[in-house]
């Protein structure tokens, strides 16, 4: 006997059965053509055998014992027994505590991060893989080639190289060469990254509503600042520090431009790290009426900065040239004007180093920050706790040599 054959014939069965008994229909005779008097076409009948093929049963079980769907009823033995191994799985189960394997979690995925994923898969085992890097074709070697139906999909930076980056409002298609059945099993993978807030809130809520999936929140454990060089002008004024920071509405950049679970950063490290993170500090409200007043008293009205970044997307930088036109946008209410320069990634790092860059979002990760900070003779560097904060200031001499001092004594 050959399940799948068994199998059309039992939705067939129902589809004429339910179409006789609750239509008073002979639907039954567009299974071959389209009915000859009643209104009702041969697509019109695999619509509905379309809605009885997702019953989750085989048509034919073989040997396996009763076919499902069944109800399990068990003798008050297996029942004991089914007890016993349940508390035996959830005891296992407590073994396995957060703390215990998230670190462990964590490390692995750093060392993945930036690499792209390896196909170890059997010869023949993938059905198709396209990395989306530049374009929609298929890289596993065979004829396939994504389109696009709706918008218009462009492409920008990637945690790897390029990435494909969707609004919302765009649909890609890939064919139909991956006709799996309901009863066949198999795995669909991608990396993806929301990118603006509400944009990318969509992406949560339709993993949220699917019972079938899990969504998984971890704190971050970065940061996307802004440090001041005070030693060049004009951020050597402390006025002009103050007014940037109160200039700047990190709230609503964080609200719009970032994924579900960011936060605006109240200092500099993250509030995940339960040593050095400052939670109960708090740092300047937006205030731009306050930037301007400072800014007149400091004698720096329509003052004009460069914005330095380099277009890589990061977890903590997701969208750089949207978040840096924002920026522009929220100074130039201060009377603030920013001209934005956008850098190669090398050139960016070398100009920061060497103090050329004196007003730039920079990166996050806890130990670039710091170095940054306590290195870098260049300008500034804006922080987002995955977040938000705006941090600024050269580390004075005394407070370097203090940390050094520290830093060789045992507690």
């Amino acid at each position: 006997a050959i399940p799948e054959e068994y199998l059309t014939e039992y939705i067939v069965d129902r589809v004429e059965a339910t179409s006789t008994t609750w239509l008073g229909l002979t639907v039954g005779c567009a299974r071959c053509h389209n009915h000859k008097y009643d209104p009702i076409s041969q697509k019109e009948f695999y619509q509905l055998y379309a809605f009885f093929n997702q019953v989750p049963e085989k048509g034919l079980d073989g040997r396996d014992g009763n076919a499902a769907p069944y109800l399990a009823l068990a003798e008050p033995s297996q029942e004991e027994r089914k007890r016993a191994l349940t508390a035996a799985i959830e005891e296992r189960q407590a073994r396995l505590k957060e703390s215990v394997t998230e670190p462990a979690q964590l490390e692995w995925e750093r060392t993945r991060l930036g690499q792209r994923p390896e196909l170890t898969l059997p010869a023949g085992a993938t059905v198709a893989y396209f990395p989306l890097d530049g374009s929609l074709g298929e890289a596993s070697g065979r004829d396939l080639s994504g389109r696009t139906v709706l918008g218009d999909p462009t492409f920008g930076g990637g945690m790897i190289s390029r990435a494909v980056q969707l609004d919302g409002q765009t649909e890609l298609a890939f064919g139909r060469e991956m006709p799996f059945e309901v009863r066949e099993p198999f795995t669909f993978s991608f990396w993806m990254r929301p990118n603006l807030g509400k944009v990318g809130n969509y992406v949560f809520e339709k993993v949220e509503g699917d019972s079938a999936l899990k969504l998984v929140e971890v704190p971050a454990a970065n940061i996307m600042y802004i440090g001041f060089n005070n030693t060049i002008a004009p951020f050597d004024d402390p006025k002009v520090r103050l007014a940037l920071a109160y200039g700047i509405d990190r709230e609503r950049i964080v609200s719009d431009f970032y994924p579900r679970g960011s936060t605006v950063a109240g200092s500099f490290v993250p509030d995940s790290f339960a040593v050095g993170a400052s939670p109960d500090v708090k740092w300047h409200e937006y205030d731009p009426e306050k930037a301007k007043e400072l800014l007149k008293e400091a004698g720096k009205e329509n003052l004009e900065i460069t914005l330095s970044y380099r277009d890589v997307v990061r977890g903590y930088l997701p969208s750089p040239g949207t978040v840096a036109q924002e920026i522009q946008a929220q100074l130039k209410e201060i009377g603030v004007n920013v001209k934005i320069e956008v850098k190669e990634s090398g050139a960016f790092l070398d100009s920061v180093t060497a103090g050329g860059s004196l007003f730039t979002p920079d990166d996050g990760t806890l130990r670039t920050a710091l170095d940054a900070a306590l290195s870098s003779p260049s300008g500034i560097g804006v922080a987002v706790n995955d977040s938000g904060a705006v941090i600024g200031g050269v580390v004075a001499d005394q407070v370097i040599d203090a940390l050094e001092d520290q830093r060789r004594t045992v507690d």
